[in-house]
């Protein structure tokens, strides 16, 4: 059997989100699996809100084996999710899913650590520096203040100390 083909054990990936029709994604994640051998295929989804819950619960069930998710669906995924992690729940924001062996799903965001990876691989370290950026949603200072210890991560606008929304602070219970 060629190793492009689909089989019975290939596993599922995808992007979930509305629109994603010009999503360079699938092109990129299967290249990527391409080039590793793994039987595996990335698709991209056009999802709305209001189906979200229930093409979730089809996809686990089907066994997917994570996702990926953009607009809309990076709020509104919150209190679908198992568990959230601590990225996830600093930003109130999910970029990933990842399914357990034992079908749980934990929501995940990997757009802070990619946005200062590609900051860092431009400008060099960004550690100690302080930056602000206009239209971001947040803002990173890793450096304390006179008056108090200042969180690395802080919610743009008046950069206020990042509390739980109302959407993910029961997950903080779990």
């Amino acid at each position: 059997m060629n190793q492009w083909e689909i089989d019975g054990k290939t596993r599922l990936y995808g992007l979930l989100g509305n629109p994603v029709s010009h999503s360079l994604s699938p092109f990129i994640h299967n290249e990527g699996f391409r080039r590793l051998s793994l039987n595996a295929r990335y698709l991209a989804f056009s999802v709305k809100e209001e189906d979200l819950e229930s093409t979730l619960s089809a996809l686990r069930k089907m066994g997917v084996g994570g996702l990926n998710l953009t607009m809309p669906l990076k709020e509104a995924v919150l209190p679908l999710c198992d568990s959230l992690s601590k990225e996830a729940r600093l930003s109130s924001s999910v970029n990933t899913l990842v399914f357990s062996e034992n079908g749980k799903m934990t929501g995940c965001s990997t757009d802070g650590i990619g946005f200062f990876r590609a900051l860092e691989s431009e400008n060099g370290a960004v550690n100690g520096q302080k930056a602000l950026f206009n239209g971001a949603r947040w803002c990173r200072e890793k450096q304390s203040s006179p008056e108090q210890s200042i969180p690395k991560y802080r919610k743009f606008g008046f950069c206020k100390e990042l509390r739980p929304s109302k959407k993910t602070e029961h997950l903080l219970k779990k």
